[in-house]
C-alpha cells in the first residue's frame, strides 16, 4: 500500500499502517475473533475514519497515475475470491493432536493453532511470481506438516480436493508448443520422451532435474520440450512476461523457474475462480475451503456431490487445453481417498 501512496502523505500512511498492526496484535493476543464483530466494534471510529480518508488518497492516486494493468480482471476476480475464502471459518479440531503431543513439533504446532485465527489470510502480492502466501496470523494452511492435517473438518459433510497432475510440467509442455497428453504426464514421459527406458519415477525425476538446471545436459528431454525455446519467447531484457500478462524481473537462472511458477499458479487460479462461480450458482452450501498451490479444496454436501463431476471439467479445462487432475475426498483433510469423479 505504501508503495503507492503520493510521497506527501507517505509518512501519515506508515504511522497509521503501524497503528493498526499494534491493535491487530492486541487483539490476536486478547484472542478475540474479529468474525464474530462488525468492525465498529473493533475499532474506535475516529480510526476508521482517518483510514478510510488514507485509503481513498491512495486510490485516487493510483487511478491518476497508474495504467490499468492487462490482466486486471484476473487479478480483481482473485482479489474478491481470496476476501470470500477470508471469511469463512476453518473447522479446526485440535482433538486430533493428542496423540502426537508427546513429539515436540507438534506441541509447537499445537501452540500456533491456538495463537491463530481460524481463517485463511491469502496475500496475492507478496511473491514474484504470484503464488499466494498467507498471511501472519491466519491459519498456517501453506506450511502445516502433512501427518497434521486431520485436525480440519469440513463444516459439511466432506472435504474433496481437486489437484492437477503434474501441472507445473503440464504448463511447460503447453510453453513448448505441444499438446496435453490425457494421461499421467510423469508415466507418458516415460514412454514417449525417454522411449520406454524408464519407469514413472525415474522419468520424474530425470526431467525435473534438467528442467530447473540451466546447466543441465539431457539430449533426449531437450529435443522434446525445448528450453531454449520457451525462455527465449518469454524472457527478454530482465524480464519474464507470461502468458497472463504478469512482467516479473528475474536474471538468467531464475527465469524459467519464474514463468513456470507464476503460470501453473495462474492457471490454477483462474480455474479457482471459475469453480466458485459455478458452485455460487449451483449449489447452496458447498463452497471451495482453502487453495494450497495448485490444488483446491471444496467443502461440500453428500447432497451436492453430484456437482463434483461438473466441478471437475472447470477445472480441468484451461487455456492452454485440458490439464488432467485427480479427485480425492474424504471426511477431514488428514484422510482423503482418491475417487473418479468421471464416473
Amino acid at each position: 500500500m505504501l508503495e503507492c501512496a503520493p510521497e506527501a502523505h507517505k509518512e501519515a500512511i506508515e504511522e497509521h499502517s503501524s497503528r493498526l498492526k499494534a491493535h491487530m496484535r492486541a487483539l490476536q493476543i486478547a484472542k478475540v475473533d474479529i468474525s464474530k464483530r462488525s468492525v465498529l466494534q473493533v475499532f474506535p471510529e475516529i480510526f476508521l475514519r482517518e483510514f478510510l480518508r488514507l485509503q481513498n488518497i491512495i486510490t485516487e492516486h493510483v487511478f491518476s497515475t497508474y495504467k490499468k494493468p492487462s490482466n486486471y480482471d484476473f487479478l480483481e476476480g482473485l482479489y474478491f475470491l481470496i476476501n470470500k475464502v477470508k471469511k469463512q471459518r476453518l473447522n479446526v479440531d485440535v482433538s486430533a493432536l493428542k496423540k502426537e503431543l508427546h513429539a515436540k513439533p507438534a506441541r509447537e504446532f499445537w501452540k500456533t493453532v491456538q495463537k491463530t485465527s481460524p481463517h485463511v489470510l491469502y496475500d496475492m502480492f507478496k511473491t514474484k511470481t504470484g503464488r499466494l502466501t498467507t498471511c501472519r496470523g491466519g491459519f498456517p494452511i501453506m506450511t502445516m506438516a502433512k501427518k497434521y492435517r486431520g485436525i480440519l473438518k469440513p463444516q459439511n459433510d466432506c472435504f474433496v480436493e481437486l489437484d492437477y497432475n503434474a501441472a507445473e510440467l503440464r504448463v511447460f509442455l503447453a510453453l513448448s508448443g505441444k499438446e496435453q497428453p490425457d494421461q499421467d504426464l510423469h508415466e507418458w514421459n516415460g514412454k514417449n520422451v525417454y522411449r520406454g527406458l524408464q519407469n514413472r519415477e525415474e522419468s520424474k525425476k530425470r526431467i525435473f532435474a534438467w528442467l530447473y538446471n540451466p546447466q543441465s545436459k539431457d539430449y533426449l528431454s531437450q529435443k522434446f520440450y525445448k528450453k531454449r525455446f520457451v525462455v527465449d519467447s518469454h524472457y527478454k531484457d530482465g524480464v519474464v512476461s507470461t502468458p497472463f500478462g504478469r512482467e516479473i524481473p528475474a536474471d538468467d537462472f531464475h527465469a524459467l523457474n519464474y514463468l513456470i511458477q507464476s503460470t501453473a499458479n495462474d492457471v490454477t487460479m483462474s480455474a479457482a475462480i471459475e469453480v466458485d462461480k459455478y458452485l455460487s450458482e449451483n449449489c447452496e452450501k458447498s463452497f471451495i475451503s482453502f487453495m494450497i498451490h495448485d490444488s483446491l479444496v471444496l467443502d461440500v454436501t453428500k447432497e451436492e456431490l453430484k456437482h463434483i463431476k461438473e466441478v471437475q471439467r472447470i477445472f480441468e479445462t484451461t487455456k492452454f487445453g485440458k490439464f488432467m487432475s485427480n479427485v480425492q475426498i474424504g471426511r477431514d483433510y488428514g484422510n482423503l481417498v482418491e475417487c473418479n469423479a468421471r464416473l
